[in-house]
């Protein structure tokens, strides 16, 4: 007589003579609520997942539990009803127990603050939208929802030599350089300005470096938005923050450009003019 041997890999052996479904056979699918879905703050919210095996077959589990990854809040059961979700953009994730090992699946949703947002320029979702300071509408009108993020910038740094200065062998030379420079939040950033910009550069004149590899590679500025036709300018020197100037102009350009005399041991070595250009992106 012959005996066949049935395998059924979807069941493994327990103690005791029982069996359990194996863990690498199980399938965990989240199936409310879906991807990017928004929600308010105490709204009810239904969590549910699929259980299945490969072939798509129900199968039960030692138990299933929600949580949020990386924060503290969980709750057991599938399906069930919550209205305790924290606010922000979350990573809800559901765990199945079979046999003692986890089988996971995660979406993405957003639970929104029934508050507006709170501060329109901290680079942060406040309500909990997925929308960030002025793309959200509660931040409609607000002051730094008009200022730039991105700027088109040109300098020319010029040494007008004097007489005397020619006369001491000096003579005429310039720096000029260009770049774009983005706004930033870091480390560094002026305090007194309503935000601060950095870019690299690129350099298209340096007759007055006497070394031009040493010139900085990056650009650093702090702008205050006096007004719709003045920005005050500041520049640091790596460790403090100076004011520089005022440039003026309107409808997205602004221009610094001013001379300052230079002296010798009180001889007049010629003059300094600098043209500062910044024009949004």
């Amino acid at each position: 007589m012959q005996y066949a041997l049935l395998w059924i890999p979807a069941l493994v052996a327990c103690d005791g003579g029982g069996v359990a479904t194996d863990p690498s056979r199980v399938i965990v699918e989240i199936t409310s609520p879906s991807e990017g879905d928004l929600f308010l703050e105490g709204e009810v919210v239904s969590l549910e997942a699929d259980l299945t095996d490969l072939d798509g077959n129900p199968v039960e589990v030692d138990g299933v539990s929600w949580e949020i990854f990386g924060g503290d809040w969980s709750a057991e059961g599938n399906p069930l009803e919550v209205t305790d979700l924290p606010v922000g953009a979350l990573d809800l994730q559901v765990v199945a127990d079979v046999g003692g090992k986890p089988v996971r699946d995660t979406v993405g949703i957003h639970v929104a603050s029934n508050d507006p947002e709170s501060e329109c320029d901290d680079g942060l979702d406040d309500d909990g939208d997925g929308l960030v300071d002025c793309a959200d509408e509660d931040c409609t009108g607000v002051v730094e929802c008009t200022w730039p993020a991105s700027l088109a910038h040109t300098a020319s740094i010029a040494y007008e030599a004097s007489w005397q200065a020619e006369l001491a062998g000096y003579s005429s030379c310039a720096v000029a350089f260009n770049g774009t420079l983005d706004r930033v939040r870091d480390d560094g950033v002026c305090g007194n300005c309503d935000r601060t910009f950095e870019g690299a550069v690129t350099y298209t004149d340096t007759s007055c470096a006497e070394t031009p590899g040493d010139l900085p590679t990056t650009i650093r500025y702090g702008i205050i938005f006096a007004s719709e036709n003045a920005w005050t300018l500041w520049s640091s020197d790596g460790t403090s923050w100076g004011e520089s100037g005022t440039a003026t102009g309107g409808a997205g350009t602004y221009t610094l450009s001013r001379s300052d005399p230079i002296e010798v041991d009180g001889n007049d070595a010629g003059d300094l003019n600098t043209i500062l250009s910044f024009t949004e992106l």
